[in-house]
């Protein structure tokens, strides 16, 4: 059987399992689980272990991602530290899945893999020089912001055609809670 074919039926299976999962896991989240754990202690108890079991696989899952990488790995001694430890936890998953889409790549022809003698070619040698002499944007602004006014503030706008209070009213000085004219 050629690599294609069997991609495809292992891509087939693994979707089938997902959509099962993610139905299974959609179907248990609309049961009262709170409710239902106060009423049965071994259901507590089950949920308990299947608990731990879910975090064992995820620190599992982040050691073997991690192996290789110099990243520090995230800590995840109970459930609660996977919400402490999130941006971590999202850092390996983009990691994984950066690689598995790489993979893809290759796999499938889209992207080929770079040798090593490429691979020394295709890194940057020269630095981006950036002029020095560029004029700021603000200077060409038909109203040049002035940062040394004293002032309340005094919009540009000349007219306001939709709005429900009008112009004129809406800048009237007002005193504020704390006895400052606005």
């Amino acid at each position: 059987m050629d690599p294609a074919a069997q991609f495809k039926k292992l891509q087939e299976t693994l979707q089938a399992a997902l959509v099962s999962t993610t139905r299974t896991a959609t179907a248990i989240n609309a049961g009262d689980i709170p409710f239902q754990r106060s009423l049965d202690p071994d259901l507590a108890e089950a949920l308990d272990e299947q608990n731990a079991r879910l975090l064992r696989l995820v620190e599992r899952m982040v050691d073997a991602a991690t192996v290789s990488e110099s990243a520090p790995r995230p800590k995840l001694p109970d459930a609660d530290s996977i919400d402490g430890n999130w941006k971590e936890v999202v850092e390996v998953l983009d990691s994984l899945l950066e690689k598995a889409d790489t993979s893809l790549d290759e796999f499938t022809g889209t992207v080929k893999r770079l040798s090593p003698a490429d691979e020394t070619l295709a890194t940057p040698t020269q630095r981006l020089v950036l002029p020095t002499n560029l004029s700021k944007p603000q200077l060409l602004f038909e109203h040049r912001p002035q940062n040394n006014e004293t002032g309340g503030f005094k919009p540009l706008l000349q007219s306001k055609p939709h709005a429900q209070v009008p112009l004129e009213q809406s800048l009237q000085p007002f005193v504020d809670r704390s006895g400052h004219e606005q």
